[in-house]
């Protein structure tokens, strides 16, 4: 498992070495997640992960950047020392984690079975062989305040402006954030009374409910690039009396009928996120 404390302590401690510098223009969230668009600019090319330790950096290690969900929406380069990019990703609440083998867990006091006391007094939760802590910033009225905080005094009033919604039909292809992570699948069913799509990952048995928020990209199927499983007949599944079940099982017969043009998709849509 990744320590994902540990990176982003380190990036913080150097990303003022980097000569890159990262304004917080905008933002928008849905519960605890948040999207932002962040001003960056380098003295020299840019390179992604120092432009992620930045963004981390603007945080104080209460939020982390998601990989892989950034991309460019506007850029400009007016010379050649002075690289400028608008870049629109995903923020969530930064988990640290720790072994409890390691020299910082054992310098922690264990306060109750599964509980423990770091020397600043922060609480960390052990499970298994890790200790987790949480981020400062849990809640969705924690997390606007923050981002408030964090961002450009004159935008600070019009924080919710400036996103396009990604529109996502039954049967596309899109790629999404889920626990803190992009992934990628299919739209199996939509919701849009309440915001919500329905999604099968690649490699997953059960499909999962996002909120339209968490759409990154989207990308139709192209019917003539790809020969469909014959067993079952797609049936769109904005109907009312859809069964979704035969949607789930038709779709994951998808992955494997043709797992090439599956993987082609993906790359198509990584190839959307700039960092």
């Amino acid at each position: 498992m990744k320590e994902m404390g540990k990176s982003i302590i380190e990036a913080m401690a150097s990303a003022m070495d980097n000569n890159v510098s990262v304004k917080i223009n905008e933002f928008q969230t849905c519960g605890s997640k948040g999207k932002v668009r962040v001003s960056v600019v380098a003295s020299s090319d840019l390179v992604k992960s120092d432009i992620l330790q930045a963004i981390n950096h603007q945080f104080n290690g209460k939020l982390r950047a998601v990989a892989r969900s950034f991309r460019v929406v506007a850029s400009q380069n007016p010379d050649r020392n002075n690289v400028q990019v608008q870049l629109e990703g995903y923020v969530v609440p930064n988990v640290e984690v720790v072994t409890a083998s390691s020299e910082q867990g054992k310098k922690m006091k264990c306060v109750a079975s599964n509980m423990f006391l770091d020397p600043a007094d922060c609480i960390w939760t052990k499970t298994g062989d890790f200790l987790y802590k949480k981020s400062e910033v849990e809640t969705s009225e924690e997390l606007n305040k923050f981002l408030t905080e964090c961002s450009s005094s004159n935008v600070r009033m019009r924080k919710t402006q400036g996103f396009e919604t990604v529109v996502a039909s039954a049967g596309d292809f899109i790629s999404y954030m889920s626990k803190g992570e992009m992934c990628y699948g299919f739209v199996v069913a939509t919701d849009e009374d309440n915001s919500k799509l329905m999604v099968l990952a690649e490699g997953e048995e059960d499909p999962e409910v996002i909120d339209t928020f968490d759409v990154q990209e989207s990308t139709p199927i192209d019917d003539e690039q790809v020969r469909f499983p014959e067993e079952e007949e797609y049936v769109e599944t904005s109907a009312s009396s859809v069964d979704v079940n035969a949607i789930v099982s038709y779709y994951k017969r998808w992955f494997t009928y043709n797992p090439q043009y599956a993987e082609m998709l993906i790359s198509r849509l990584k190839g959307h996120a700039f960092c």
